[in-house]
């Protein structure tokens, strides 16, 4: 039995967690939400893939130094010269050197800020060479073998394990959708899960009106009749991807026109898409996962200019990358918001290490993955691999890290998923095999792992079932409400005992505790508000290790 059945039969108390103002927070696990301060903020953090389209050639990106004469004589036209590489970090052992391309300047200067963690030579089992085959394994959680396929994408799988009954929660609960896609021309399958809810949405360049789909695109409306098989259960996303359109655009409106940027970004597409994703976490989205896209890295021919092998095309890219990257990062810093956000680059693969005729690169395997944001571990994983251990396919053999060792250190160690969660994401294998990514003042501690974000509790019960209101006290009263200075418990018990009263913010945290005796009988409690800000708070009495009741109020000015 999986998370998901597992939730829809079992007692609404296991399901014990509910959002106010679109922020999770936990209604009966009282024991996380008053955790050690080290585990606030953790349901609010949020990760962004910029995804490298084509294949990023990772030689000329990331220069081993201590192999440049095997490296130059295999590009004898493309090699970075010696003196125009930028030199990375010093400090590393001589056989560990290496050097940035010289339109990476932006990168040079976040490495140097400690915002930058570089995972070198990863890949995955049995890679593929194709655009197409590539992206969609890396987008579906797997690898290049039959055992490691799946009909679902790793980003629906993650979210719909922390939310397990989604498609039952009110929009005006969960008002975001949990993945926004920027800069695609159709919605990536790594959002595909198996319900039938539009968990994400894809929308283009700066203006959030403009959305797309890939249903739209060839014209027609919606299929009605969807095919059960692999290609219908595709269909049938991309359908409820149109419908997320609908479902999404007035709030995502709303958020945008709202939040702010803090400085100005270069004119890029990937400068607007970052810019887009700025804005709307300064306006209040709380959006999980966010992918952007930057195309044009499948680089067979003319990957520069005539004999200078620093201008071209690939040099453009990496230009636009770096920054567009620098100054997102510099504008999560300007917006209070850089300890909430990771970017992470992800390309279907990487390229060969000996040049074509065409002034080009083939399709490889192996490639560098970087992790922007103030929270990673700065420096580089791995060593440079072998550039004389070569394949039969002209492939540079040493793959030192599989993508998902990344993802899955970043799914656990910075969005604090529990290991069920992981699992449920197909990587729990991983979970033994992660990297250090994430700095130690960022990372999540067992103590604090989340497996359930979902408003599936106690609030959402209380329409739904009469036989359980009354076995959690729904005829308690909080009044007035709105109010301000005080409000009132009204409640009759059966009996004598001691309560702890907790009065929850939107993050989860108790900003007031008292302990109650409760009479028997009638019980009238006045509770005095005037020091917590005006907002909207979660109110639970405990006795006996159980709740009494979980209730919203909301206090004034």
């Amino acid at each position: 039995m999986n998370r998901r059945d597992f939730f829809k039969i079992t007692s609404p108390l296991a399901a014990s967690s509910f959002l106010l103002n679109g922020v999770p927070v936990k209604a009966f696990d009282t024991s996380h939400l008053l955790q050690d301060v080290n585990c606030n903020g953790i349901e609010d953090r949020v990760v962004v893939l910029i995804e490298l389209n084509g294949g990023n050639d990772g030689f000329n990106t990331l220069i081993q130094m201590d192999q440049y004469d095997t490296y130059a004589n295999l590009r004898p036209n493309l090699r970075i010269p010696e003196n125009a590489v930028i030199p990375l970090d010093t400090t590393l052992a001589v056989q560990d050197q290496v050097g940035l391309h010289p339109a990476m300047t932006n990168f040079k200067a976040l490495y140097d800020e400690g915002k930058v963690n570089i995972v070198r030579a990863v890949s995955y089992d049995s890679p593929t060479l194709s655009h197409f085959k590539g992206m969609h394994i890396w987008s579906m959680g797997g690898d290049g073998t039959a055992a490691n396929s799946y009909p679902t994408g790793w980003m629906g799988r993650y979210l719909e394990s922390v939310y397990p009954d989604i498609e039952n929660i009110p929009q005006e609960l969960l008002p975001d959708p949990l993945g926004i896609q920027i800069g695609f021309g159709a919605p990536s399958t790594g959002f595909l899960n198996s319900t039938d809810y539009p968990i994400s949405v894809n929308m283009s360049g700066q203006n959030p009106a403009n959305y797309f789909t890939l249903v739209s695109e060839v014209g027609g409306a919606p299929p009605t009749n969807i095919p059960m098989s692999e290609y219908g259960q595709e269909l049938a996303y991309l359908t409820e991807i149109e419908r997320s359109t609908n479902r999404y655009s007035v709030r995502i409106t709303d958020v945008f026109e709202q939040g702010a940027n803090t400085i100005e970004y270069p004119q890029s597409s990937l400068g607007n898409q970052l810019k887009t994703v700025a804005r709307l976490l300064s306006g209040g989205s709380k959006t999980k996962v966010f992918l952007v896209r930057i195309g044009g890295f499948d680089s067979h021919s003319a990957q520069i200019v005539g004999n200078n092998s620093t201008i071209g095309l690939h040099a453009d890219l990496l230009r636009q990358l770096s920054d567009a990257v620098k100054v997102f990062m510099d504008d999560l810093i300007g917006l209070g918001l850089d300890n909430k956000v990771l970017a992470v680059t992800i390309s279907e693969f990487g390229r060969r290490l000996r040049q074509n005729g065409s002034l080009g690169t083939d399709h490889g395997s192996i490639a560098p993955m970087f992790i922007f944001g103030t929270a990673v571990e700065p420096g580089i994983i791995g060593t440079n691999p072998d550039l004389q251990n070569v394949d039969n396919n002209g492939l540079v053999a040493e793959q030192q890290h599989d993508y998902r060792q990344v993802l899955t250190t970043i799914l656990q160690d910075w969005l604090g998923s529990a290991d069920e969660v992981v699992e449920d994401t197909n990587w729990g294998d991983f979970l033994s095999e992660k990297l250090p990514i994430i700095n130690e003042n960022h990372v999540v501690e067992p103590s604090c792992y989340i497996s359930d974000l979902t408003p599936t509790g106690m609030m959402m019960v209380l329409n739904n079932n009469a036989d359980i209101e009354d076995e959690i006290g729904t005829d308690t009263k909080l009044f007035p409400n709105p109010a301000k200075d005080f409000f009132y418990i009204e409640m009759t018990a059966e009996k004598m005992s001691e309560g702890t009263l907790y009065i929850f913010n939107s993050l989860g945290q108790a900003v007031k505790t008292l302990v109650l005796d409760i009479e028997p009988g009638y019980n009238r409690i006045p509770i005095n508000i005037r020091h917590i800000p005006a907002g909207i708070y979660t109110v639970q009495m405990v006795a006996d290790g159980a709740p009494l009741f979980t209730k919203q109020q909301m206090i004034t000015d």
